[in-house]
């Protein structure tokens, strides 16, 4: 997550130039998804775990019309592949493209 929030703060910081860039919100746990504060804050994308969130959960948010990218990393070659894909998904390539190399 250390590196998806990495990519948040960038992103951020692209979008508000006039405000420094915070920390992006930690809603999920492994066995629940906080969906009131997740409605309230309306974010661009949501990042869920396969195993670890609640099915159900993650269907709810993307029928409220949430973007949700579910995840499952197997092995550690799954982590910079995932970096990338995220990075995509967040318009954050060259950050995700650093992070997923420095990583490899």
């Amino acid at each position: 997550m250390e590196s998806v929030s990495a990519l948040g703060e960038r992103r951020a910081a692209q979008r508000t130039a006039a405000r420094a860039p915070r920390p992006l919100p930690s809603i999920f746990c492994a066995a629940r998804v906080d969906l009131e504060r997740i409605f309230a804050i309306k974010p661009d994308l949501i990042l869920g775990w396969r195993s670890g969130n609640p099915t159900a959960d993650l269907q709810r948010l993307e029928r409220r019309g949430f973007p949700v990218f579910v995840t499952e990393p197997r092995r550690l070659t799954d982590i910079a592949r995932l970096v990338r894909t995220v990075g995509t998904l967040a318009g954050s390539e060259p950050a995700a493209e650093a992070s997923a190399a420095a990583f490899e």
